[in-house]
């Protein structure tokens, strides 16, 4: 069950023997994308681990159970073959980093190390979108990329957020996007895509962090 509101999240624990362990979110999406999803696995970094607080890396400390969210990805690259793939943590879909259109999909409010959505949640059956729109400025992008820390790079007309259990590129976008984007999941570039659509997975799996 998803989460509500004022629920606690989290619960101190140490993780099942037995349980495949994964070094980053990346590496945990590209096993889920190759044999399914999985009921459990223990996850040793990535935007998770930020969103919980959790600085140090696995070691005598005991890990914290959460039961998370996945987005799930079907995109067409420039060669018209359709593919699918899963995010742990992000997707970033855009030409070059702050440079045109830019479309932000974040199930921890994190995109790498910055934290761009602050009212995200892993396990709130939804995913946060931030869209910055063609239209902003070079100066504009600067600006809100340094205020980011502070959570106070939004509301700007050309930045939008929203959350949503589903999304499309670029049939969920107004104007005329760019034919072609690059497709980003946890920090791994997938190259130039055509379209891609994303939908939540609500209480996917179980991570012990």
């Amino acid at each position: 069950m998803t989460i509500r509101k004022g629920e606690q999240w989290g619960e101190p624990c140490s993780a099942p023997i037995g349980l495949i362990e994964f070094s980053n979110e990346r590496a945990l999406g590209i096993h889920i994308r190759n044999v399914g999803v999985i009921a459990a696995a223990v996850l040793k970094s990535g935007t998770l681990t930020r969103a919980l607080g959790v600085n140090s890396l696995l070691g005598e400390r005991s890990q914290i159970k959460v039961v998370v969210d996945l987005i799930k990805i079907r995109f067409i690259d420039v060669a018209g073959r359709e593919r699918a793939d899963f995010a742990v943590g992000s997707v970033l879909i855009g030409r070059k980093p702050w440079l045109g259109e830019i479309c932000i999909a974040s199930n921890s409010g994190y995109l790498g190390k910055r934290e761009l959505m602050p009212k995200a949640h892993p396990n709130d059956g939804v995913f946060d979108l931030l869209i910055v729109h063609r239209a902003m400025g070079l100066r504009d992008r600067l600006q809100a990329l340094r205020r980011v820390n502070t959570s106070n790079h939004i509301p700007h007309p050309d930045l939008s957020v929203k959350q949503v259990s589903v999304f499309a590129w670029p049939g969920d976008l107004d104007g005329l996007p760019s034919a072609r984007c690059r497709l980003n999941v946890d920090g791994e570039s997938l190259g130039l895509i055509s379209s891609v659509k994303l939908e939540i997975l609500p209480d996917a799996m179980t991570l012990y962090i």
